[in-house]
């Protein structure tokens, strides 16, 4: 019987959350943690090798003269001097122009090898102070000349057991606040993700209904069309009763697409193209037009004085949207009214279906994706996406979609857009 496999995308929602906060929070304890060794490393090594360049000054000041005049015994009486100040360095050399120990603090014995040293070598021949990390100690060291007669160099040997235990210290120090910013962040995560979560799963149930629906309602046009065309015979009428439907049916298939593109790039920044426009104006062509292609027996109540920024077009395609509903859900010859206002913030924009009356619970309906509040409303005459699309377009502009129903007036469906969504410096760049 084979173990069960670990499945990342089996766990809940509040598990992965609470898992990537936590890891998040390691990450960056882990990273705040090498980034102070680091500094404490560099830190470090500069003030080691800035007491080398000290110990060096004084080395070379000192070994100077014997090396000059080669005394040998007053480099003995010297090494002696710097043995005794052992607990400052690991050891100290003097090196004669071939790069040989000539005196090393570390060594009892007067005799050393012939055979030059090769960090010697690199003294004698160096203008500079040459510095050699170890992981013990730090060497360093640089040529001692007498005007340009080159008379050898010296080294010194630090140790960096000091610098080992800063960076055990700032390792420590860094696991134990890494250790508390995980237990804290997890804990905290754990109380807020629970909520985001809530939320998360809110949205992504919204969005598998919005697509799930979506679906369904593609596939019932798609098969109906399918069927139609493959019992077609070769009579003429019946093959333009066919088309006829299949067209029909192909126009509601792009108004849900249609639809369903203006809700998904609503919140996108170039969503919307502003203009300066008139409200009075735009009203008395949202008439015309609506009498024209949508409702007859549309009559115009009030229009508005004054000038607006806003999305010219999408301001009326969000107006016929609303006439058109109104119009599916009215009386035989009701009437429909369109008006429009403008206060001193906002522009209003209305549709009234004095035959429309919605109880509270349906007012929340038919707001949500793909509701209908008309029972039985034939499939064809509208995608239940005409409101959220309204609601939309209101929205971006920084607006509203507002809904008053009650028996005596009907249903009035307002968008309510703020005047002036621009700055100065903005409505100086329109035309």
């Amino acid at each position: 019987m084979g173990s069960k496999r670990w499945n990342w995308k089996k766990l809940p929602l509040a598990v992965k959350l609470t898992l990537t906060t936590a890891s998040a929070i390691a990450l960056t304890a882990s990273s705040i943690t090498w980034l102070s060794i680091r500094r404490e490393q560099k830190t470090f090594h500069r003030e080691l090798e800035q007491q080398a360049e000290l110990l060096l000054d004084i080395w070379e000041a000192a070994a100077a003269k014997p090396l000059y005049y080669l005394d040998f015994h007053s480099l003995s009486e010297l090494k002696i001097s710097l043995r005794r100040q052992r607990p400052i360095f690991i050891s100290a050399r003097v090196y004669d122009v071939r790069g040989e120990i000539i005196a090393d603090t570390k060594n009892e014995s007067s005799k050393y090898s012939l055979e030059p040293d090769r960090f010697g070598e690199q003294l004698v021949a160096s203008k500079t102070t040459i510095f050699e990390w170890h992981s013990d100690r730090l060497l360093a060291g640089r040529a001692v000349r007498l005007g340009r007669q080159q008379l050898g160099a010296v080294s010194v040997s630090l140790s960096t057991a000091a610098l080992q235990a800063k960076l055990l210290e700032a390792r420590d120090r860094g696991l134990i606040v890494g250790i508390m910013a995980i237990i804290g962040g997890t804990s905290m995560a754990l109380l807020l993700n629970h909520s985001v979560a809530q939320s998360l799963q809110a949205a992504y149930e919204s969005q598998r209904k919005f697509m799930n629906y979506a679906s369904h309602q593609l596939r019932t046009p798609i098969t109906i069309i399918r069927g139609h065309l493959e019992l077609m015979g070769d009579d003429p009428a019946e093959q333009r009763e066919t088309l006829a439907l299949v067209e029909k049916e192909l126009d509601w298939i792009g108004s849900l697409v249609n639809d369903m593109l203006v809700l998904s790039r609503a919140e996108l920044p170039n969503f919307l193209h502003r203009e300066i426009f008139d409200v009075g104006l735009l009203t008395e062509e949202l008439c015309a037009q609506v009498r024209a292609e949508v409702e007859p027996n549309l009559q115009l109540d009030t229009k508005g004085t004054g000038r607006i920024v806003a999305d010219r077009q999408r301001l009326k395609e969000a107006t016929i949207n609303l006439v058109g509903y109104a119009s599916q859900h009215a009386k035989k010859g009701e009437i429909i009214t369109l008006g429009s206002e403008v206060t001193k913030k906002e522009a209003l924009f209305w549709v009234r279906d004095r035959s429309l009356v919605l109880t509270a619970a349906e007012q929340q309906e038919i707001f949500n994706l793909f509701a209908s509040v008309a029972k039985g409303l034939p499939r064809s005459q509208g995608t239940g996406l005409v409101l959220p699309v309204v609601r939309a377009i209101a929205e971006a502009h920084g607006g509203r979609l507002e809904l008053v129903s009650q028996p005596d007036t009907g249903s009035k469906f307002t968008i309510a857009i703020p005047i002036d969504m621009l700055s100065a410096k903005e409505r100086g760049r329109l035309p």
